[in-house]
């Protein structure tokens, strides 16, 4: 769970129960933080107030950072059509109200 002090919110990454194509490696796919995951994001008093589910294999759940202008996750899977050995790349989120 991360705390993300400037919008006084809880952020939690969770992996549902996804299938592998048995020709893929395990082991490359655990390093870059599975296949898919969500983030259910919690109030101050750990309500849950909304929860946003991440395309396969674009994300790297396990690389982010919080900054003041919002969640940063890398964009940087191997498996991502745009993925660059050369780069490390990030995506900004930001926390919107509806």
């Amino acid at each position: 769970m991360l705390y993300d002090k400037y919008r006084n919110v809880y952020y939690r990454f969770a992996c549902p129960n996804t299938t592998v194509d048995n020709n893929d490696s395990y082991l490359e796919i655990i390093r870059s933080g599975k296949k898919q995951f969500s983030i259910l994001i919690l109030d101050y008093n750990f309500n849950i107030i909304g929860e946003t589910l991440f395309p396969e294999y674009t994300y790297v759940p396990t690389v982010h950072f919080i900054n003041e202008d919002g969640l940063y996750i890398s964009c940087s899977h191997f498996k991502n059509p745009n993925y660059n050995d050369d780069w490390l790349k990030f995506q900004r989120f930001e926390l919107v109200e509806e």
